[in-house]
C-alpha cells in the first residue's frame, strides 16, 4: 500500500514517497508562511508574478513521540505536528502569535520543471484542485505522470489556498503551495483570523481513491460522475460513501433525488446545476454538472454579444482575439447565413485584408506585398505564424461560405507563403526568436489549416492539393519522430528543467490524429497518439465541477486574458479544446466512445462558462489569490478572485465553437 515515509537526522524531517522514495517537497522542506499584522501588503511586491511578499517562519526544532514528529519555531509559539496515516499523513498547524496578518503552511511540492527534482517523471503537477459550493470543504489532487498522485485535503476550515509562481518565464511554473488558515486581512475582508489548520496528505492511485479516503476522514459522502454534461438536461452521478439522498440545486430546479444502487439520477437541468450528497441531513462532497440540449441557441447566445459590440470586439491578433470570427462563420455554413453576421466579418475582413500599409494592423492583417523583410501573403509586422495560420482557416471558410474569389487566392498563398518560410526539410516548422531556433510545429497545432486546405483543394487544383499533403505529411512525420519531446514558444531557462507544456502535448496527439482523421490513417500514428494522450493525464483536471473536470491544466493565460490579474489556474481556458479535439479524433479512429465522452467534458468546460444573456469569460479561476499582473502592480486588484472573471471576453473562448463544427456539430 502506498504511502509517505518520514525519516528524521538531527533538526531535518524529509518526505518521501513509498512508490519510489522520491522526494514530495523540494528544495525546501515545511515552514510557516505569514505576513505581519498592519502590514500594508501591497508596499511588499517584489516580483510581477506575486502580488505581495510573505515572510517565512521556519520549524527548526524536532521532537518525537512514538510516530508523531513535532516542529516548532524557535521561540516555539508555532507547532507542526506530524502524524503518520494509513495512506499518508496528517499536518496539524497551530500558532499562539497574534501578530500574523496570512497564516498558513508553505508546501514546496516538487513541482514539475523544479530544479534537481529529478526530472518529469518524479515531479507532481497542481492538476485538481476543488471547493465545495459553500467553501466546508476543500482538496487539491497533485498528478504525476506515472501515475503515483498526491491528494491534498484540508480537515479544518480555512480561506483557501495560494499558488506561488514562478517569477522567471511568466510565471509558468509552479514554485510553492501555501495552504492558507488565514488570508492577509487585504483579502480576509473582516473574516476572523483562524490560528489552526489541519491537512491530510495522501498517497494514491487516482482522485478517486483519495475521495474515498476523504468521505471516510471526514465523515460525509461524495458525488463522482464520468459526464459532467447534462445532455437534454439529464444524466447520472454515483455516490461515494452512505447518504440518504442527493439533493439537485440549479436554474429554477430544487429536487431530493433517491439512489439506487449507489447512483442517482437527474434530469431538467438547463445550466449549471449542484448534486449534493445527504447524511442526516448533513451535505457532502458536491459536484456540479452543465446541462444543454440545443447548441444552436449556445452558439446564437454568444453571436448576439458580439453583435451588440460596437466596431471590431478585439484587435489585437488573429489567434487568441478574433475567435468569434471562424465561429460565426462555421456557425452559417451549417445553419444558413445570417445579413447581421455578414455585416459583423465584412466588418472584420476589412483589416484582415487591407491592401494600403497604412491600414495593416500588425498580427491582424495579411498583407498582399513583401515588408518587413516578410514576402508577399505574410502576417503583417509578426513572426506570431500561429497568426497566419488562424487567418488561413477564416479564410478558407469564408470561401467556403461566400464563393469570393479573394478568400480562396488570400488563403492558398498565405498557405504557400507560411509553408515556403518556415517548414523545414525534416517537416518541422522552425521560427527564429532573438536569434535562437524555436520548433513551433505543435504551438496551437499549426496542422490544421495545411491538412484543411489539402483536403479542400483535392478537385478544384489537385496540384497544390498534393503539396499541402505532403507538407502535412511531413510535419505528421515529425512529431511522430520528435516522441516524448515537447517544444513550445518560449519557456527555456537555466533555472528550471526541459519545459513540458500542455498545449504542446495535446497538440502532439492532435496534429497525429488530425493527420489520420483526414488524410491517410495510419495506426502506428494512432498508436503514438495515445500515448500522448495518457501521458497528458497529468494536465488534465479531475475535479467534479463542470468548469474544471477534463479542463486542461493552463494558468499562464491569465496575464493576458480575463482580468489580466496575473498567473492563475483558468479552467476551461479555450486551449483545453486542443485536448477535447484529440480525444474526440481517439476515440472516432479507435471506435473508443470514452475518449468521445471525455472529449465533451473537455468542451464544457468552456460552454458552462456561458451565462444566460450569452456573456462568456476566458477561464473559470480556481486560485484564491491570483498571481498579480503583468507588470508591478498592474491589474492587481489585491481581492479573492471570483470564480468567473469580472471581465468579459470576446476573443480566445469562441476558438471552442470553431472545433465543435469540427466535431460534435459536424
Amino acid at each position: 500500500m502506498p504511502h509517505i515515509i518520514l525519516k528524521s537526522s538531527l533538526d531535518h524531517l524529509s518526505f518521501l514517497d513509498s512508490r519510489d522514495e522520491k522526494p514530495i517537497f523540494n528544495p525546501e522542506t515545511l515552514s510557516v508562511t505569514y505576513t505581519p499584522l498592519g502590514e500594508d501588503i501591497r508596499k511588499t511586491r517584489i516580483y510581477e508574478t506575486s502580488p505581495y511578499e510573505s515572510k517565512k517562519e521556519e520549524l527548526p526544532i524536532l521532537k518525537k513521540n512514538g510516530d508523531v514528529y513535532s516542529l516548532s519555531s524557535r521561540d516555539q509559539a508555532t507547532v507542526l505536528e506530524v502524524t503518520p496515516l494509513p495512506r499518508g499523513i496528517r499536518l496539524d498547524l497551530s500558532t499562539d502569535r497574534t501578530d500574523f496578518g496570512e497564516f498558513g503552511l508553505n508546501l514546496p511540492f516538487n513541482f514539475m520543471g523544479k530544479k534537481n527534482g529529478g526530472g518529469y517523471e518524479r515531479q507532481f503537477q497542481f492538476s485538481s484542485p476543488y471547493r465545495s459550493k459553500d467553501e466546508t470543504y476543500k482538496y487539491i489532487e497533485l498528478d504525476n505522470v506515472d501515475g503515483n498522485h498526491l491528494f491534498l485535503l484540508f480537515l479544518s476550515p480555512a480561506d483557501g489556498w495560494k499558488i506561488d509562481y514562478s517569477p522567471y518565464v511568466g510565471g509558468a511554473y509552479f514554485v510553492n503551495l501555501k495552504a492558507l488558515a488565514s488570508f492577509d486581512p487585504l483579502y480576509r475582508k473582516g473574516k476572523p483570523f483562524q490560528n489552526k489548520l489541519s491537512l491530510a496528505l495522501l498517497a494514491v492511485k487516482d482522485l478517486d481513491e483519495g475521495l474515498a479516503i476523504a468521505t471516510e476522514m471526514l465523515g460525509v459522502p461524495a458525488i463522482r460522475y464520468e459526464k459532467s454534461y447534462a445532455l437534454d438536461g439529464e444524466g447520472e452521478v454515483e455516490v461515494i460513501g452512505d447518504a440518504d439522498h442527493v439533493l439537485l440545486e440549479g436554474k429554477g430546479i430544487l429536487k431530493t433525488l433517491p439512489i439506487v444502487d449507489g447512483k442517482a439520477h437527474y434530469e431538467g437541468v438547463l445550466g449549471k446545476a449542484y448534486l449534493t450528497p445527504i447524511k442526516n441531513g448533513r451535505k457532502g462532497i458536491d459536484a456540479s454538472v452543465f446541462g444543454f440540449g440545443d447548441f444552436r441557441e449556445l452558439a446564437e447566445r454568444c453571436n448576439e454579444r458580439i453583435l451588440a459590440c460596437k466596431g471590431l470586439p478585439t484587435y489585437d491578433n488573429l489567434t487568441e482575439w478574433q475567435g468569434y470570427v471562424p465561429a460565426m462563420l462555421r456557425y452559417m455554413l451549417r445553419y444558413g447565413r445570417r445579413a447581421d453576421y455578414d455585416a459583423k466579418i465584412a466588418e472584420f475582413m476589412k483589416v484582415c485584408l487591407a491592401k494600403e500599409e497604412k491600414d495593416a494592423i500588425p498580427d491582424l492583417t495579411i498583407f498582399d506585398k513583401p515588408q518587413n523583410g516578410y514576402p508577399a501573403y505574410h502576417i503583417y509586422r509578426s513572426s506570431r505564424i500561429q497568426e497566419q495560420c488562424s487567418g488561413i482557416t477564416l479564410l478558407l471558410d469564408a470561401y467556403r461560405l461566400y464563393g469570393d474569389e479573394i478568400y480562396y487566392e488570400y488563403a492558398t498563398r498565405a498557405l504557400d507563403t507560411f509553408l515556403e518560410v518556415y517548414q523545414k526539410e525534416d517537416g518541422r516548422i522552425e521560427t527564429c526568436h532573438g536569434g535562437v531556433p524555436e520548433d513551433y510545429t505543435t504551438v496551437t497545432c499549426l496542422i490544421i489549416p495545411v491538412v484543411d486546405m489539402a483536403v479542400f483543394c483535392r478537385e478544384l487544383d489537385p496540384e497544390r492539393a498534393k503539396r499541402y499533403q505532403e507538407a502535412a505529411e511531413r510535419m505528421t512525420r515529425h512529431v511522430y519522430d520528435r516522441g516524448f519531446h515537447f517544444p513550445t514558444e518560449g519557456g527555456d531557462t537555466d533555472e528550471a528543467e526541459e519545459r513540458m507544456e500542455d498545449g504542446s502535448i495535446s497538440c502532439s496527439a492532435l496534429t497525429l490524429l488530425y493527420y489520420c482523421a483526414k488524410i491517410k490513417r495510419d495506426d502506428a500514428y494512432l498508436k503514438k497518439a495515445k500515448e500522448f494522450l495518457d501521458f497528458h493525464e497529468a494536465w488534465v483536471m479531475k475535479s467534479y465541477d463542470a468548469n474544471v473536470y477534463r479542463s486542461s491544466l493552463r494558468w499562464w493565460e491569465t496575464r493576458w486574458e480575463g482580468d489580466k490579474d496575473g498567473p492563475a489556474i483558468c479552467c476551461g481556458h479555450g486551449w483545453t479544446a486542443w485536448r477535447g479535439e484529440a480525444d474526440y479524433w481517439y476515440g472516432v479512429l479507435a471506435h473508443d466512445d470514452s475518449h468521445i465522452e471525455k472529449a465533451l467534458c473537455s468542451f464544457t468546460t468552456n460552454f458552462a462558462k456561458i451565462d444566460e444573456t450569452g456573456k462568456n469569460r476566458a477561464n473559470y479561476h480556481m486560485d484564491y489569490i491570483t498571481g498579480g499582473g503583468f507588470f508591478y502592480n498592474d491589474a492587481c486588484r489585491y481581492e479573492v478572485a471570483p470564480r468567473l472573471p469580472k471581465t468579459e471576453d470576446f476573443a480566445c473562448s469562441w476558438y471552442p465553437w470553431v472545433r465543435a463544427y469540427e466535431t460534435f456539430l459536424r
